[in-house]
């Protein structure tokens, strides 16, 4: 489950957070490689990060990114053939590193303010990054998870979450067409924003049983919580489920009391959620299997 990014500038960290599903490595030196090249993310700050400069957040930022891009074309260039080459492509971007010569002056806060930039070597790093995207745009050996991946760059964003909704309002229409139909109420909070929100929902629209068993037992209802409307009050109603980040799927039964808060990050399966761990969860907050007559014993 991913939650909002604090420092933006520590994003080329923040990526070896996204698990690539890849194909068996062909030989061990690939698969060394490979580790290498996922190992750089996971490197620790020299020291703790509240006790950086501003300047040295940025540094390490960049070091970050030097590493990553050598890592990432040494495996490129030493196994063409692996299909894992294309996850490292898909990650690549044509803007980090910055190539910085010299951090230049400081402002107030400590903060450069006018690095000096290699502009040949940006440049060229631009036009590798080009080069090895279009190939990646043309290859017929993607592996699954970097192909749905590549799709969430071209594919239109559902619209599910609405800042100016009423999410009370919502609530209150979802718990009486429960109480009406025999169903419990799932309201899943997330946001436009939230990368992991737009794949629980297309993950399960996507797939007719899935999608059938959520319906079957469940009245749905979309929470924003986005800057621009965090429906705090509401949230507090329901426990705070913010706490375990986005999205969170919170359970009511048809008069509305609050039967269970799930962290979504237990139903994920690398890059996306599994089949199987959402089938499972709907199924246990179902109101067949929270009904007692359900395990009275037959005569």
């Amino acid at each position: 489950m991913k939650t909002f990014r604090l420092f933006s500038l520590l994003a080329v960290a923040s990526l070896s957070n996204l698990a690539v599903s890849a194909a068996p490595a062909p030989n061990p030196e690939a698969d060394r490689d490979w580790q290498a090249y996922e190992s750089v993310g996971k490197t620790p700050p020299p020291k703790p990060m509240k006790e950086m400069s501003r300047l040295e957040l940025a540094a390490w930022s960049e070091q970050l990114a030097q590493q990553r891009r050598e890592t990432a074309v040494a495996f490129i260039e030493k196994h063409p053939a692996d299909p894992r080459r294309w996850a490292i492509v898909l990650r690549l971007s044509p803007n980090s590193p910055r190539f910085v010569s010299d951090w230049g002056p400081l402002d107030a806060k400590g903060a450069p303010t006018k690095p000096v930039i290699d502009e040949a070597a940006a440049a060229a790093w631009k036009t590798r990054v080009a080069e090895l995207q279009a190939a990646m745009a043309r290859a017929t050996d993607l592996p699954e998870s970097t192909r749905r991946l590549l799709a969430e760059r071209t594919d239109s964003k559902p619209v599910i979450y609405h800042p100016a909704a009423n999410a009370p309002q919502q609530i209150r229409d979802a718990v009486a067409a429960a109480k009406q139909t025999g169903k419990h109420v799932m309201i899943q909070v997330g946001g436009q924003w939230c990368i992991w929100c737009l794949r629980l929902h297309k993950t399960i629209a996507a797939d007719a049983e899935l999608q059938r068993m959520m319906n079957d037992h469940y009245v749905v209802v979309h929470v924003n919580y986005s800057p621009e409307n965090k429906n705090e009050k509401v949230l507090a109603e329901l426990g705070h489920p913010e706490r375990f980040g986005f999205p969170v799927l919170v359970i009511l039964d048809a008069d509305g009391k609050r039967l269970h808060t799930q962290d979504s990050g237990y139903l994920e399966d690398g890059d996306f959620h599994s089949k199987a761990k959402l089938t499972k969860f709907f199924q246990q907050w179902s109101p067949k299997a929270l009904d007692p007559a359900t395990y009275a014993k037959k005569s």
